[in-house]
This record gives structure tokens, C-alpha cells and sequence, in this order.
């Protein structure tokens, strides 16, 4: 069912799950995290139940990165709490992510959170941070930067994200944002695909469909879309 099985630590700085379960992805991060190595998740299909963490080794210049066989073939299903979170990005910078798909398995969306960026209070930025071709889909926030007591996020770039089916693909509470930019975003049948509460982002490059409303940018930040296509969404801006 779900292939291979994994190994062990493949090189000194590359280690694989062993498994496919939250618990046995979370083992490899904190087998990962006092060298700040790379947690590599090889092709198959991941079940998680319980929340995933990143976070800081102990060089506070750089991170565990977390990556997949590519969002095919490293597919992950949030089969936990309905009002939980899959993945949590807890002060990890200087890092990078992706190549995997994440899917809200329960019956219904809650409140639940696909990935989220945050870190306690101020200076402590889960940021300086790059994340390529990740799928997101069918939670209530497929993505969140920031949260209360938790604006962390900052300085992260979102290469080819596709968000599907979610209240909002992306909700932003976080005015301690320096930099938060997506090259090639793609929100479909979303309520709203790119939702700035507080903070701001700059979006170069891609196409919504579907949604309610494809951005929502709200005052005190800064704003910035570019060479975007948006077909059958019901407001492109507001």
C-alpha cells in the first residue's frame, strides 16, 4: 500500500523516516535537528494523526529542511483532530521545504490548519525560508503565517504552491512580516485564495479558478500582484 519502506540515516547530513506515520516523521526531524540536517521523505502515503514540528536546532542562523519526492509522490493525509494542524513551523529559518502534497483526510475542514508558520512573540521569525511545488488542499487554512501571541513568520518564499478547496489557500496575521513572497501561486475553489488579515505579500506569476474571492488584502500592509490570470472567480480583489 504504501511502498518501499523506508531506511535509516542515508548520509551524515540526510535522514529518511522510518515509516510513514506523524510519529515516525517526527522522530527523523528530532534525529535531523541538533545538525540541522535534511529530513527526506521518499515516495508513498503518509498518515498523520498527530501535529508535525519543525523547529530550530541549535544553530539559530539555519534549519532542518523538510522535503519530498515531489508532490505526487510524497503525498501526506491529515487523518487527526478535524480543528488541528498537520504541520507546525515553529522558529525554524534559514531553511528549505517541498516537493510533497498535503490533504485534510477528516469529513469536514473545522478549523484545521494545513501548515503553519509561527514562533512566540517577537524576534524569534520562522523565516528566511524557501518553499517550492507544494500542494495544499481542503483544510480551513491550507496555510497560515502567523497566529495570536505567535507573529513569527518572516522573509519566506513560496515557489510554485497550489492551494485547493479551502476556506482560505492562504491566511496571513502576521504584521511582523518583512518579506512574504509567492512566484507561481495557484489558489482553486477557495473561499478566498490569498487572505492578508495583517502583514504583507507580494505575489508574481500564476492563475486562480473558483474562487469566492481570489485576494484580500486588508489595510496597514503592503501589497503587490503581478502577471496573475484569474478565470471564474467571483471577486479577483478587495
Amino acid at each position: 500500500r504504501h511502498g518501499p519502506e523506508p531506511g535509516g540515516v542515508m548520509t551524515p547530513d540526510t535522514i529518511v523516516p522510518q515509516g510513514y506515520t506523524a510519529a515516525a516523521v517526527q522522530a527523523a526531524i528530532d534525529l535531523a535537528t541538533p545538525s540541522n540536517a535534511r529530513v527526506l521523505l521518499p515516495p508513498g502515503l503518509y498518515e498523520w494523526a498527530e501535529t508535525v514540528v519543525l523547529t530550530n536546532g541549535p544553530y539559530a542562523s539555519h534549519g532542518v529542511s523538510f522535503e519530498g519526492s515531489g508532490p505526487q509522490a510524497t503525498q501526506i493525509h491529515w487523518k487527526g483532530d478535524p480543528n488541528g494542524i498537520a504541520l507546525k513551523v515553529n522558529k525554524n529559518k534559514q531553511h528549505r521545504a517541498g516537493n510533497f502534497s498535503l490533504t485534510n483526510d477528516t469529513p469536514s475542514r473545522g478549523q484545521s490548519i494545513g501548515i503553519l508558520f509561527t514562533g512566540p512573540g517577537f524576534g524569534t521569525q520562522s523565516g528566511s525560508a524557501s518553499w517550492d511545488d507544494v500542494l495544499v488542499s481542503r483544510f480551513h487554512n491550507d496555510i497560515q503565517v502567523g497566529e495570536p501571541g505567535g507573529h513569527a513568520a518572516a522573509e519566506i518564499v513560496f515557489r510554485n504552491l497550489l492551494t485547493k478547496q479551502a476556506d482560505n489557500g492562504v491566511y496571513v496575521m502576521d504584521y511582523n512580516s518583512l518579506v512574504l513572497k509567492f512566484d507561481l501561486f495557484s489558489p482553486g475553489s477557495c473561499g478566498v485564495g490569498l487572505n492578508v488579515a495583517s502583514g504583507s505579500a507580494q505575489v508574481v506569476g500564476g492563475s486562480a479558478g473558483g474562487n469566492g474571492m481570489d485576494f484580500w488584502f486588508q489595510p496597514a500592509g503592503m501589497f503587490a500582484v503581478q502577471d496573475f490570470r484569474s478565470e471564474g472567480s467571483g471577486v479577483f480583489l478587495a
